[in-house]
């Protein structure tokens, strides 16, 4: 539900109530509660801060919100395109919450940083490692896969990567 539908659901409550004239006070009360929390859990950003997998070049994750170290969970790694961060590619896509709220968990890593400064994947020949850097970001992305599949419950068939314009590329030769 959205937080319009939440909204919808507490306006519902106030007019039966105002025409009921107060006959359903404890309902009431029950109703405002459940209507609070609904909208509390849609407004609420992301409250868990970022904890980093990946050694030398920290990858954040996030964990679903009721993640049980019992049940595997997939895992969506997501791929920022070239110049951009992850932050900025989760902020765009928003996967960060809806992962969260599906028992998924989400791995946001950066590319490296070109001699202008600028955060890339060594995707194909032709983008985006435009000095030849040659670093192994195969390696890299599959390190944090195995990394991630040794400190939680991953269901390994449920591995996806997906990425935005140079990320998009990475996606693909992964």
């Amino acid at each position: 539900m959205n937080r319009f539908g939440a909204m919808s659901v507490g306006a519902a409550i106030w007019l039966g109530l105002m025409f009921c004239g107060g006959c359903a006070e404890p309902a009431l009360e029950e109703a405002q509660t459940e209507s609070s929390n609904i909208q509390e859990q849609n407004e609420k950003p992301v409250s868990e801060p970022p904890r980093f997998l990946g050694g030398d070049r920290p990858a954040s994750y996030l964990l679903p919100a009721n993640y049980d170290p019992e049940i595997a969970m997939p895992l969506v790694i997501l791929l920022h395109g070239f110049t951009g961060t992850a932050v900025g590619q989760d902020t765009y896509f928003g996967l960060s919450q809806v992962t969260q709220a599906r028992g998924i968990m989400l791995l946001m890593p950066d590319g490296k940083v070109n001699p202008d400064g600028n955060q890339f994947w060594n995707a194909t020949d032709f983008c985006c490692d435009f000095y030849r850097s040659g670093v192994d970001d195969v390696a890299y992305i599959s390190g944090l896969i195995d990394e991630a599949q040794s400190l939680f419950n991953i269901d390994s068939r449920k591995v996806y990567l997906v990425g935005h314009s140079n990320g998009g590329y990475m996606s693909y030769r992964m």
